[in-house]
């Protein structure tokens, strides 16, 4: 939904279902408590609704998510303040980060004008993160925008990863026919 200038409402909704390969190397976690702070946090995840244990290291409670296997992943996150927080001209932001390295090629923050508040404002981002080392650690790390000083509550947040050479097959080998030896004889014929 997005509420432009003059109170109009858009809506506009398209979801896609798409069954994972049986080795899927993937991890989802999930949060119900925990703030969006003045500084940089990385936030902490809750609970570990799956986590394939052979490529990934979580426990319930870390800020962390240890990829097992080098490779190129796809990292997906979302959160959303507490209904009603009601800290004025504050907003959530995030991105993520791997190691000690912000990843700048996604984040995602909102904006309130005037003495709005952030009742119910939700953020969500994915990006591809290349060249993982088996080891590395990645994050979602939140900001609370804004002129408040004050925390803003979570009220849900969600992260998961995949790592790609899982989660898609090879592609196929190409072999094109050679036709010079056929275009040749027709040629001459």
């Amino acid at each position: 939904m997005s509420r432009e200038d003059g109170g109009e409402d858009f809506f506009g909704c398209a979801m896609q279902l798409v069954e994972l390969p049986a080795g899927a190397e993937a991890i989802i976690v999930e949060a119900t408590t925990g703030n969006f702070n003045t500084a940089a946090t990385d936030f902490a995840w809750d609970t570990n609704p799956y986590i394939d244990a052979a490529a990934f290291t979580h426990s319930t409670g870390n800020t962390n998510l240890d990829v097992d296997n080098a490779g190129d992943y796809l990292a997906m996150a979302s959160q959303a303040v507490l209904t009603y927080e009601g800290v004025t001209r504050a907003v959530p932001s995030a991105k993520f980060r791997v190691n000690t390295t912000d990843n700048e090629t996604a984040g995602t923050a909102s904006y309130n004008r005037g003495t709005d508040n952030a009742g119910f404002a939700a953020l969500a981002t994915a990006t591809l993160l290349t060249g993982l080392s088996a080891n590395d650690s990645v994050y979602f790390r939140n900001d609370r925008l804004g002129t408040a000083t004050g925390s803003l509550i979570n009220g849900s947040g969600g992260m998961s990863l995949g790592r790609l050479s899982s989660l898609f097959p090879a592609a196929p080998s190409s072999s094109i026919p050679v036709l010079s030896n056929h275009y040749s004889q027709m040629a001459r014929g």
